[in-house]
């Protein structure tokens, strides 16, 4: 009888923990918005991945917002740069994967990123997102960046923005 009593707050005490450790699905959409360039101060920093965990095939997923994607390129107003979906595994603290999408050089690419996700009591996003103009050498002409922190409801698409730059995002427990 006394278990009993004291299972309540046991089942408290562990439900953060088992939460925390769950495989999540992580959608993302990059855009451009209108043709307005707004460069960055700073261009990605040459160890602007270190310390994350680079997005292999092994974790890529099929897509699940490309009806969203194709509204975004049939209106025209808006052009699509990257579009992907990966599982990861959240915990409480941050988790940080890193991405490319083109040919890239010197370690720039046309876009390149880094998403971090912590999950204990919330859910919590910091994105570091460049999409980079480069010329024919493969040398850095302009960058762009958009960079927040966010709190997320799980499930739900999430429009990051930026001046010249924006991004869809979705969470979704698996």
């Amino acid at each position: 009888m006394r278990l009993l009593r004291f299972l309540p707050l046991l089942m408290a005490l562990l439900a953060p923990t088992a939460l925390a450790e769950r495989l999540y699905e992580v959608e993302l959409i990059i855009f451009r918005q209108g043709s307005q360039v707004l460069p960055a101060s700073q261009p990605a920093a040459e160890d602007w991945a270190s310390g994350t965990n680079r997005l292999g095939m092994e974790s890529q997923r099929s897509t699940s917002l490309d009806s969203q994607a194709a509204k975004l390129k049939a209106s025209g107003n808006y052009q699509v740069l990257l579009h992907q979906a990966w599982q990861q595994t959240l915990r409480a603290n941050m988790e940080q994967v890193s991405f490319t999408h083109g040919e890239g050089s010197f370690d720039q690419y046309p876009v390149q990123g880094v998403i971090g996700l912590s999950l204990a009591e919330t859910l919590e996003l910091e994105a570091d997102i460049w999409v980079n103009q480069l010329d024919e050498q493969g040398l850095l002409l302009q960058s762009e960046r958009l960079r927040e922190n966010r709190r997320l409801s799980p499930g739900e698409l999430t429009y990051l923005d930026h001046g010249s730059i924006g991004a869809l995002i979705r969470v979704s427990p698996l």
